[in-house]
């Protein structure tokens, strides 16, 4: 997962748990203070979880659809992958 606001950037993985810890770091890649912190304007603070995407949200949802429809009936010709995802789709 990424997070950005203006020259604060940070970046990191979610655990097991679905916890991430993201070292915040400032404009010139140096680890981001307290006191930068706590005087910065996080208004316009964008967290990114999975890939970036320049698709438009309604592709993207048109996407999803397809997706569990063929995993709620996958076909004869499915992947093992496909049908394992569909026996645990949640």
């Amino acid at each position: 997962m990424r997070l950005q606001s203006g020259a604060v950037s940070g970046a990191g993985v979610l655990d097991g748990d679905g916890h991430a810890t993201l070292p915040l770091l400032d404009a010139e890649a140096r680890p981001l203070t307290e006191s930068a912190a706590w005087d910065h304007d996080w208004s316009q603070t964008a967290v990114i979880v999975g890939a970036d995407t320049a698709e438009p949200r309604d592709t993207r949802e048109r996407i999803r659809r397809w997706v569990h429809a063929r995993l709620d009936r996958p076909p004869a010709d499915a992947f093992l992958a496909e049908i394992l995802a569909s026996e645990s789709a949640y």
